[in-house]
């Protein structure tokens, strides 16, 4: 019998593995627990004598309960022990549990989720494991379907977050709710879990936080969301889809002309002030001189009015978590790693011929994933993109909650169709590259997985 036992691996204590031992010393339990033809015997026995706390039972009461096991019927077992009547469906779900890794407060809390369609919604997963059941009741009950919870029987999901969805959720219209509710169904992986929780929150339709300078302005329209950006990208042919991060972090306003003219222009925080930055036509060409004076006159004056009014601050949240991933690089990998990733970013900086022929240093992984860092053309900017799971399937796998945490609070923008993460840092010298060179060892290290034993590929592209 002590086989039977020691070839147990998983169990969360060693005290069922002791009660077991003995349980099987008696003929007709031991019978039950190794019938082919009686699979659900297991998760149900387990449940009982963990339920009744069977370890603090006098010997006798043990022996009387392990013959119950076997002779009673098991709703009525299970009901003495939980305190309330449980259904033939109940038994149905232990059935799917991952009994071995079950504790007593794991049995208590599945007993306890005693709603018909919520007991419905689990006997249709193939598992249940303890990381579901411990996080079941904080999922919003629209979303308690088989997509999402079969991919939350492994993803743990911080209560935070839950509150949060839920909050997203009630914020939503009708019509999107029920499209939220039909893609919580049919989610397969943990990026789809996460495309759907980024995508209940909305940013990608929320406006950006603007001055009212802009919004006056006689010459220019704001471009006022990353939906309205990803438009007018497609619209002028041109790399504003790119720099949605740069404006959610409000380093940067991007502008359209009134009326049908295709023109963008951008303002720029440097310091404490505004200024004039790119005006751009059709695919990124510049405007003509005499088109172009009254736009710049304008732009000044629009700069030099969000100056003096202060009516828009540049978010700094990320920044916070960009030096904590700056140290977590420094103390975790050797100084010439870093300087090998510092010198291939040095090397392509301001070699980019145009937004659509661009210098690139990348950053790959023999293990799958990537990061990669492309030099604006004024070279005063990296973007910098981790490549996603809407490229690599590996990718979902990594996407756990802290690593969701990491790329979030680091101010990388969540793709909303087929991209990567991404965010941009402004470059003025030796030391921008420096930190940029540690962000990437430290997002190759927290979110992909690198350590010593992996082999770092290193490419860079330059134009002709």
């Amino acid at each position: 019998m002590q086989s039977e036992i020691s070839s147990m691996n998983g169990w969360p204590s060693q005290h069922m593995a002791r009660l077991l031992q003995e349980a099987l010393r008696e003929p007709a339990f031991a019978a039950q627990w190794k019938s082919d033809n009686d699979p659900s015997f297991t998760p149900y026995a387990v449940a009982a004598l963990e339920l009744r706390s069977a370890t603090r039972l006098p010997m006798a009461e043990r022996a009387a309960l392990y013959q119950d096991l076997c002779l009673r019927k098991r709703v009525l077992v299970l009901a003495e022990a939980v305190g309330r009547p449980v259904t033939a469906q109940m038994l149905k779900v232990l059935g799917k549990t991952a009994w071995r890794q079950f504790t007593r407060r794991d049995w208590q809390d599945l007993f306890a989720i005693t709603s018909g369609d919520d007991l419905t919604a689990l006997a249709r997963l193939p598992k249940i494991t303890p990381i579901l059941v411990r996080q079941f009741k904080l999922i919003p009950k629209n979303f308690r379907v088989s997509g999402l919870l079969n991919v939350t029987n492994d993803l743990v999901v911080p209560a935070n977050r839950w509150q949060q969805l839920l909050a997203f959720y009630q914020r939503s219209s009708s019509a999107q709710r029920i499209a939220l509710c039909r893609t919580a169904a049919t989610i397969a992986s943990w990026g789809d879990f996460w495309d759907l929780y980024f995508r209940c929150e909305g940013k990608f339709l929320a406006p950006f936080c603007l001055p009212d300078a802009v919004r006056l302005s006689a010459l220019f329209a704001p471009i006022s969301s990353p939906k309205e950006m990803m438009s007018e990208a497609l619209r002028m042919s041109n790399c504003l889809a790119n720099r949605i991060s740069v404006a959610l972090g409000g380093g940067r306003i991007f502008l359209k002309l009134r009326g049908n003219t295709p023109m963008n222009a951008e303002l720029i925080h440097l310091r404490e002030a505004w200024v004039p930055g790119d005006i751009l036509g059709r695919g990124n060409a510049p405007l003509a001189p005499e088109l172009a004076r009254p736009i710049r006159e304008e732009l000044q004056r629009l700069a030099d009015s969000i100056t003096r009014s202060g009516d828009a601050a540049v978010t700094h949240e990320a920044d916070v978590h960009i030096e904590k991933l700056r140290v977590w690089a420094r103390e975790t990998y050797p100084a010439h790693d870093i300087a090998a990733v510092a010198e291939a970013l040095q090397s392509v900086r301001g070699k980019t011929r145009s937004w659509s022929n661009g210098a690139y240093a990348i950053f790959e992984l023999g293990i799958g994933g990537f990061v990669q860092a492309f030099s604006s053309p004024d070279s005063l900017e990296f973007m910098v993109e981790i490549g996603s799971h809407k490229y690599d399937e590996s990718i979902h796998a990594r996407l756990d909650a802290d690593t969701v945490e990491v790329i979030e609070a680091a101010g990388f923008y969540w793709p909303n169709t087929k991209d990567n993460f991404r965010r941009w840092f402004n470059v003025s010298g030796a030391e921008d590259i420096k930190a940029i060179a540690e962000v990437t060892m430290a997002l190759l290290g927290r979110v992909l997985g690198y350590d010593s034993s992996n082999r770092l590929l290193i490419h860079t592209h330059i134009p002709d």
